[in-house]
């Protein structure tokens, strides 16, 4: 028998077959547009988005050039009012030695008065006193033992209004001796090197306090949204870490931050979305969840900003910053929904001017007709056009 003769297809052999499935798909779609051509109509969509986005408080931050050791007196994330004590800072001439001496100090002029002075006195408001005394003293010096300093500022004032109590009544019953005297001039002046370094905190404004800083108060602020564009959002965002607050100081002038002040309302998320996915317009509502933050909320778009294929959606939040509170970067969720002209996706095309749509004018040539985008899903489009391109219901659409 004669052997069959194996036929090599060559590559070339399949570069035809798919250009003429190509040929065939592009026939049958332009025969089907023809016999049933896409028209514009009404209709809604809606839509969910995840994007990565920084978070923008109206927040101020006071610093200062150094200090040692700080006491908070308010808690974290509590709302405050102006001019309320929140902390006390003792500077880098502190030590806690001084309030150690100033306390044995205390117990050797009460031990003085007690043994040369009040021997043979009965007096039942004294003895109060002294009782007070007595146990503010044992308080202290077991928090001391403990190293438990945090809680010397109140033992501290406390003991420090009771010794004055005494004082008076000392001043106004009994005449102190010279010993006495020097004794009360060694206590002011430990009492006086004690509050020279020390620095009691009150807040400029209302709002909500935070201890808790990370360099970009300054920069993140409402005041500067117009500066704003897809590049610098990106290179912010980049610079922070996604778990959110990171701790930071204000380098500008060489200060350490000590708290900030944030006002609960409205702050605002900077998302960066793909072009086509940020289909929002200006004054309209979204519903938001923001990872970090408790509940889903409404944000109202302020802006939308469009780079070659991204785009930053500006979004302003009316509720509390609460929980948001020391969020920086956050994923968030986007749902949105739009009502108008809605045109499937593939028939929507962009150039330098914006987004468009391609019709038949009355004279009968094709012509862009330029929309603006309000909303995506992944099939179709809403759009809406000017009142002087005449887009209604029912036109015949062309492919861009």
């Amino acid at each position: 028998m004669p052997q069959k003769k194996r036929v090599r297809i060559k590559g070339r052999f399949y570069v035809i077959v798919a250009a003429f499935l190509a040929l065939l798909i592009w026939g049958i779609s332009s025969l089907v547009n023809l016999i049933n051509p896409v028209r514009t109509e009404w209709g809604s969509i809606e839509s969910e988005k995840s994007a990565e986005a920084l978070i923008m408080r109206t927040e101020d931050l006071l610093t200062i050039k150094e200090y040692a050791r700080m006491i908070p007196i308010a808690a974290e994330a509590s709302g405050v009012q102006q001019d309320q004590e929140i902390a006390v800072l003792y500077t880098a001439g502190y030590s806690p030695k001084d309030l150690a001496n100033l306390m044995t100090l205390q117990q050797t002029i009460k031990d003085y008065q007690t043994n040369n002075i009040l021997r043979s006195v009965v007096d039942r408001d004294l003895d109060a006193i002294e009782l007070e005394i007595s146990v503010r003293l044992q308080r202290i010096s077991e928090a001391m033992s403990a190293k438990d300093f945090d809680s010397l500022l109140d033992m501290e004032g406390a003991l420090k209004g009771a010794m004055e109590k005494r004082r008076q009544y000392m001043n106004t019953t009994i005449q102190a001796d010279s010993h006495l005297e020097t004794l009360y001039q060694q206590e002011r002046n430990l009492q006086n090197r004690i509050d020279a370094n020390r620095i009691v905190l009150t807040t400029p404004q209302e709002g909500i306090l935070s201890y808790f800083t990370d360099g970009y108060e300054a920069v993140l602020r409402p005041e500067n949204m117009d500066e704003f564009t897809v590049s610098n959002t990106q290179e912010l965002m980049d610079g922070i870490e996604a778990s959110g607050l990171i701790s930071g100081t204000d380098t500008t002038f060489g200060n350490t931050p000590v708290f900030r002040i944030v006002q609960p309302a409205p702050w605002y998320l900077l998302a960066i979305l793909p072009r086509t996915d940020a289909a929002f317009a200006p004054g309209s509502v979204c519903e938001v969840t923001v990872d970090g933050y408790e509940g889903t909320v409404p944000a109202y778009v302020v802006d939308v900003r469009t780079e070659k294929k991204r785009s930053l959606v500006i979004l302003e939040i009316r509720n509390a910053v609460e929980s948001a509170l020391s969020l920086r970067r956050a994923t968030v969720s986007i749902r949105h929904g739009a009502e108008g002209l809605m045109v499937p996706r593939n028939y929507l095309g962009s150039d330098e001017q914006g987004y468009y749509l391609r019709i038949r004018s009355q004279s009968g040539e094709k012509q862009k007709v330029y929309v603006r985008l309000l909303g995506a899903d992944d099939r179709n489009v809403v759009v809406e056009g000017s009142d002087k391109d005449g887009l209604k219901t029912g036109m015949r659409l062309y492919r861009p």
